[in-house]
C-alpha cells in the first residue's frame, strides 16, 4: 500500500496575508495537513544551528531527552551541552519538546528564540508555544494532539531547520488502536508492519519529506510520526484553537 502525498504549496507564490487566509479556509477549517515549501528559509537557525553552536548557546541548561536502547524509551532531563555532544557522537537519545518559548511560565531554551520565529500564517493565533527537536537518525513514535473540543483543540506546525525528516500521518480514527502499533519499521519494512497489523491496509497513510525551511501543518487528532535522517533539527509551534468545521467527532 503506497502512502498518499500530503498537499503542498510553494511559500514564494503567496504574500503572508493571502497564504494565511488560504491556509485557514482550505486546510485548518477542513482539518487537512499541508506542507508549505520554503516558508522558513529566512530563519537564522538554518545557517546557525550546528551542534557546536547550540552547545555554546544553550550551555548546561537541562533539556528533556528521549533515551533509547533499553526495554523501553524514557524521557529524562540532561544538560543541553552534554545531550548535544552525545547526539553528535551517535548516542541513542533525542532532544524532544524542549521549550523555546514559555509553557506554564518557563522555557527550557529561551536563548534560541532569536534564531526562530512563529509562523506568519498563524500570526493571529494566541497561546502559541515553540519547541525544539534535535537528534540523529531519530524516530518520534506515532501520536496525536487532542485538546478539549470545541474551543481548545491543539494544532501544530513543524518547521524543519537542519537535515531532512519524513512525516507519516493517518487521519483521525478513534476506533483504531494506533497507540499499540510500533511504527519504527514503517519506512524500512512497511510490508512487515502491514502483515502484523492487517487492519492498517484499510486506512490511508499520508507521507512527505521535509527539507530545511519547509513547514508541515499537523491538524488536531491526526496521528503522526517522524523519521529524522542523519542529523535532523526542527522546531514545532503548538497553539490552541476552536474546533474546525470538518473535524470529526472524537
Amino acid at each position: 500500500m503506497d502512502a498518499l502525498p500530503i498537499d503542498e504549496v510553494d511559500y514564494a507564490k503567496y504574500d503572508p496575508d493571502d497564504l494565511a487566509e488560504f491556509f485557514e479556509c482550505h486546510y485548518r477549517e477542513r482539518n487537512r495537513p499541508l506542507v508549505i515549501r520554503g516558508a522558513a528559509l529566512r530563519w537564522p537557525a538554518l545557517d546557525k544551528w550546528t551542534f557546536d553552536y547550540l552547545a555554546q548557546k544553550c550551555g548546561s541548561t537541562n533539556v528533556p531527552c528521549m533515551v533509547f536502547g533499553g526495554p523501553r524509551s524514557m524521557v529524562v532531563p540532561i544538560p543541553a551541552d552534554e545531550a548535544l555532544r552525545r547526539i553528535s557522537d551517535g548516542g541513542n537519545l533525542y532532544i524532544s519538546l524542549a521549550t523555546i518559548t514559555p509553557v506554564d511560565g518557563e522555557a527550557s531554551l529561551p536563548m534560541l528564540m532569536d534564531d526562530c520565529e512563529f509562523p506568519t500564517l498563524i500570526s493571529t493565533k494566541s497561546s502559541k508555544a515553540l519547541t525544539a527537536f534535535i537528534g540523529r537518525d531519530s524516530f518520534a513514535p506515532l501520536h496525536h494532539h487532542g485538546g478539549s473540543p470545541p474551543e481548545r483543540i491543539i494544532e501544530a506546525i513543524k518547521t524543519q531547520l537542519v537535515g531532512t525528516k519524513t512525516a507519516v500521518l493517518f487521519p483521525p480514527n478513534s476506533e483504531f488502536p494506533f497507540s499499540r502499533i510500533q511504527f519504527k519499521e514503517w519506512l524500512s519494512d512497511r510490508q512487515q508492519v502491514l502483515e502484523r497489523y492487517p487492519r492498517l491496509r484499510e486506512l490511508p497513510s499520508h507521507q512527505s519529506d521535509l527539507a530545511p525551511g519547509d513547514m508541515l501543518f499537523i491538524p488536531a487528532y491526526w496521528w503522526h510520526c517522524f523519521f529524522g535522517h542523519e542529523t535532523s533539527m526542527s522546531a514545532t509551534c503548538f497553539w490552541k484553537d476552536s474546533k474546525p468545521s470538518a473535524m470529526p467527532n472524537t
